[in-house]
Parts: C-alpha cells; sequence; structure tokens
C-alpha cells in the first residue's frame, strides 16, 4: 500500500520542478496530485498551481487561483508572504482596486518585513489610482517598523514618486 506521505512527495517533487524550470514535467505530476486530493493537501496543490500559473505568466489565472484558494482555505492566507502573494497577483492581472481592499482590511499581526512589504504595495497601488493621502500614509508607515535600510529606501522612493507627481523638482532634491 501507497504511504499516506506519498502525494505530499510527490507534490513537493512538482515544486522542485517548478524551480529547475522543468514546467511540462511540474504541471503533469501536480495534476497527478490533484486529482486525489483533498484537505490541507488540496490547498497546497492550490498554491502550487499558482506558483506554476505565475511561472508561466498567466497572472489572471494565478489572481482567479488565489481567490479560491481564499475562499477555500482560508488559513493559508495567514501563512507569511501569501497575503502579499495573493494582493501582488490580483494588481498583476489588472484588479488593483480589489487588492487595495485585501490590503485595507484588518489582518492579523505579521511580521516586519512581511507588513512592509504590504504598506509598500499598498502605496504604490494607492499612487498608481491617484489617491496620495492613503499613498502617503502608506509609505510614511514603514519608517515606524523595524526593517532593514533598504526597506525603508524604497518608502523614501515612493513618497518622492508621489510628490513627483506635483512637482518634479521637489521630489529630486528630497531624494
Amino acid at each position: 500500500a501507497d504511504s499516506a506521505l506519498a502525494p505530499w512527495a510527490m507534490l513537493y517533487r512538482a515544486s522542485a520542478l517548478r524551480v529547475r524550470r522543468r514546467p511540462a514535467s511540474a504541471r503533469q505530476l501536480l495534476a497527478r496530485v490533484a486529482a486525489n486530493a483533498t484537505g490541507p493537501l488540496a490547498c497546497n496543490v492550490k498554491l502550487e498551481e499558482i506558483a506554476q500559473r505565475q511561472v508561466a505568466a498567466q497572472v489572471a489565472e494565478a489572481a482567479t487561483l488565489y481567490r479560491t484558494v481564499a475562499v477555500e482555505c482560508p488559513e493559508t492566507m495567514r501563512w507569511s508572504g501569501r497575503l502579499l502573494g495573493y494582493a501582488t497577483a490580483l494588481a498583476a492581472a489588472g484588479a488593483q482596486t480589489e487588492a487595495r481592499v485585501l490590503l485595507a482590511q484588518e489582518r492579523p499581526r505579521r511580521t516586519p518585513a512581511e507588513e512592509a512589504g504590504l504598506r509598500l504595495l499598498a502605496g504604490r497601488l494607492a499612487t498608481d489610482q491617484g489617491d496620495a493621502e492613503t499613498a502617503r500614509t502608506s509609505f510614511e508607515s514603514v519608517f515606524g517598523l523595524s526593517v532593514p535600510e533598504a526597506v525603508k529606501t524604497e518608502a523614501d522612493f515612493g513618497l518622492a514618486r508621489l510628490d513627483a507627481r506635483g512637482n518634479p523638482e521637489t521630489a529630486i532634491a528630497a531624494l
């Protein structure tokens, strides 16, 4: 009889194949796992499928899968990097407003690095949509986090980009 861990091993092998740039083999193996996956395994299969779609630059499909995972496997959105991945996928697929709504929702405490990533993305999306107040608040909130200076510099650039909309000379001087 097959081990209960065999499907998990196949899933991890599919992930390794994706990372090793063997997409056809990764998809084929993932399809075998997905055929009988239930519970946590099914959730992880969907997450791997998202990763495969992103590698293949299928941004709309990745965003659609993330929406499904958020509903069917909500616990995964608490995992490190998942909320940022979801919001980034939505934005890449052209659903910036949906990504902003997601980022504006209350969420459990995150690591400073992850929280900074979420705030920087919120700032970029707000800037792109002309919401200067939200953008400024998002970028400025990064400075209060215990993150590397490079992350704070990214927030500085976000503020400079925001300022450049009204007065490019001021933005250049601020850098």
